[in-house]
C-alpha cells in the first residue's frame, strides 16, 4: 500500500470540519490540518479544530504554513471554505494553483461515482452521493451529502450541490452556483453562471446567468446580487 498524501485543508469552519471527517473515513490522504488567513488565526481562542470526539487538529496561519510547512509545494490542499464565500473559494484556488499547489479530489468511501465520471481538481463529494456515468464536475465543485447526478450532466466550477438535491439526465450547472438543499431539477435543464436555486425548489425551466430562482415549479425571485463579486 502506497503511503498517504498530506492534506491541509483551507478554512477551519464547520464544512471544513466535514471535508476532515470525509479524510479519516479512508486511507489515501492523511490530514495535517487546517490554515486560515493571518488575521483570522490570530483572533482564533484556540488554534486546533476538533473533527471528532477525541480528534483535534492544529490550525496554521497562511504565513507560516506557506513560508515552512509547505515550501517544497508536496503537500495536497482542498478547500473547506463554503458557498457563502464563493469569491473568497476562487481567489483562494487560482493563487494556489499560481504558485504550484495542487488540489486533490476527496470522496466519501460510502458514495457512488461511476467509472466513466469526470472530476476536476479540488472536487469534494459527501456521503452518500450519486454520480451517474458521464458526469463532468469541474473544479472545486462540492456534491453535498446524499445528492444524485444523473447522466451527462455537467456541473461547473465553484458551484455547490447542496444535500438531497437530485439532478435529472443532462442538466447543466454553470460556474459559481448553488444549488439548494433538496432541490430538483428536471432532465436537459440549463441553470446559468451565478445563481441560486432556493431550497426545495422544482426546476422545470432554464434559469438564466445571475439570477435566484425558487418554488415549485421555481420562479424567478430577483437577480442575485453577487454577481459582480464573481
Amino acid at each position: 500500500m502506497s503511503k498517504p498524501n498530506d492534506v491541509i485543508i483551507i478554512g477551519s469552519g464547520s464544512h471544513g470540519v466535514v471535508i476532515a471527517d470525509i479524510i479519516l473515513c479512508g486511507n489515501k490522504f492523511k490530514l495535517l490540518g487546517f490554515s486560515e488567513r493571518d488575521d483570522v488565526f490570530k483572533s482564533l481562542p484556540c488554534k486546533k479544530r476538533q473533527v471528532t470526539k477525541s480528534l483535534w487538529f492544529p490550525i496554521y496561519a497562511d504565513s507560516e504554513l506557506f513560508q515552512k510547512k509547505c515550501s517544497d509545494n508536496q503537500i495536497l490542499f482542498v478547500l473547506g471554505i463554503g458557498q457563502e464565500l464563493m469569491k473568497v473559494r476562487a481567489r483562494i484556488a487560482a493563487q494556489l494553483k499560481k504558485n504550484g499547489y495542487s488540489l486533490c479530489v476527496i470522496t466519501h468511501p460510502s458514495s457512488i461515482i461511476a467509472s466513466s465520471a469526470t472530476l476536476g481538481e479540488g472536487v469534494v463529494v459527501m456521503a452518500g452521493a450519486a454520480i451517474n456515468p458521464f458526469v463532468k464536475l469541474g473544479n472545486h465543485v462540492v456534491v453535498n451529502t446524499g445528492a444524485t447526478i444523473d447522466h451527462d450532466c455537467v456541473v461547473g466550477d465553484n458551484s455547490f450541490i447542496q444535500p438531497g438535491v437530485h439532478l435529472a439526465g443532462h442538466v447543466y450547472v454553470g460556474k459559481n452556483t448553488v444549488i439548494g438543499i433538496g432541490s430538483a431539477v428536471k432532465e436537459k435543464i440549463k441553470i446559468g453562471n451565478n445563481s441560486i436555486v432556493g431550497g426545495g425548489a422544482f426546476v422545470n425551466r432554464d434559469v438564466p446567468d445571475n439570477t435566484v430562482y425558487a418554488g415549485v415549479p421555481a420562479r424567478k425571485l430577483r437577480n442575485n446580487l453577487l454577481e459582480e463579486c464573481l
